[in-house]
């Protein structure tokens, strides 16, 4: 989300940097008093902000977004209201997530926009918000970086797996075991996961890449033959749009969310906790070239749909929904 903010040149930007970034007792005691795990005095800070900027009649925003609004949206709706400014919240929570991790959800009632990432979860959140301030936003990816290079060729037999969030370690493990026993020259690289590494301890041909910049970790999908994506919830995955955008085919778990972003041929999904299956779906890519370079084609194409500057434009279409009663009341005035 954070390279979004490049496609919105007219938008005011609030990241961590502008936040004070010390104890407070007043926003450590607003904090506790939210219920869910992911706030915190970060989140009250960023609202406390919003609101304070919103209070500058000369320059008050129209609309305040709160792009991470499973951490950083709790109380402030109801201000940003009463002030006239309209409140919208991107929510990136599993299913699971959200009934785990904001049991009480009774604050999304105060948005005027709650944004899904995928079809799952906007119908789990419709049991807790109004269903006509719902809509699904997904999650976009930069297409112009993370992009195929005719220069860099796959190394045969690459594996990738890209990040921790979710991840079903047990799984991955198996499914490399099963195919590196079929094939000893298969190789797996992990990167921006460096806690999995004890898992992996005595495998063989496992490389952990601990930080990598964004050139290295566009090098890294380009140089993979396939993407592995375990995952015990589902829910939207920067390192499967990316991978995707760079072409590069993709083994998932089929869970709700995910598949809202799984368009075969690119992605094969598997059940969930199957090592087995895991292991064959990425086995018939790899022995299939033809197969692969269909699944590449696909990645791309699917990819190049959800561009960010794609999703910007839908996010505008909702901006320009939220305000319109505001703007034809002025109208009638």
């Amino acid at each position: 989300m954070e390279r979004f903010v490049d496609y919105l040149p007219g938008a005011r930007v609030l990241t961590t940097d502008d936040l004070w970034q010390r104890p407070d007792r007043i926003l450590h005691w607003l904090a506790t008093r939210a219920p869910h795990d992911g706030y915190t005095i970060w989140g009250v800070e960023f609202e406390a902000r919003a609101v304070l900027r919103s209070l500058r009649r000369r320059r008050r925003p129209r609309i305040v977004h709160f792009l991470y609004g499973d951490h950083d949206f709790h109380h402030s709706g109801g201000v940003l209201r009463r002030l006239g400014v309209r409140s919208v919240a991107t929510f990136f929570f599993s299913v699971e997530e959200l009934d785990r991790r904001l049991p009480d959800k009774r604050h999304l009632r105060q948005l005027d926009l709650v944004l899904a990432t995928g079809e799952a979860q906007r119908r789990h959140l419709a049991r807790f918000v109004d269903p006509e301030r719902l809509a699904v936003l997904p999650l976009g990816v930069d297409t112009g970086f993370f992009c195929p290079d005719p220069a860099v060729s796959p190394v045969p037999g690459r594996l990738l797996q890209v990040g921790l969030n979710r991840r079903d370690v047990d799984t991955l493990v198996a499914a490399y075991a099963a195919l590196r026993a079929a094939d000893a020259t298969l190789n797996l690289e992990l990167v921006g996961c460096p806690e999995l590494a004890p898992a992996f301890a005595g495998s063989d041909g496992v490389v952990v890449a601990e930080h990598l910049d964004d050139d290295g970790l566009r090098r890294a999908y380009r140089e993979a033959q396939v993407l592995l994506l375990p995952l015990e919830e589902g829910g939207s995955s920067n390192a499967l749009n990316e991978a995707l955008a760079c072409g590069l085919p993709v083994v998932a778990t089929d869970l709700p969310n995910l598949v809202d972003y799984a368009e075969p041929p690119a992605v094969r999904l598997v059940p969930p906790g199957d090592a087995t299956a895991m292991a064959e779906a990425c086995r018939g890519l790899l022995d299939d070239p033809a197969a692969r370079a269909e699944a590449a084609a696909a990645a791309r194409r699917w990819a190049e749909g959800h561009d960010w500057a794609v999703v910007r434009e839908r996010l505008l279409e909702l901006y320009a929904t939220l305000l319109e009663p505001r703007q034809n009341a002025r109208q009638r005035r």
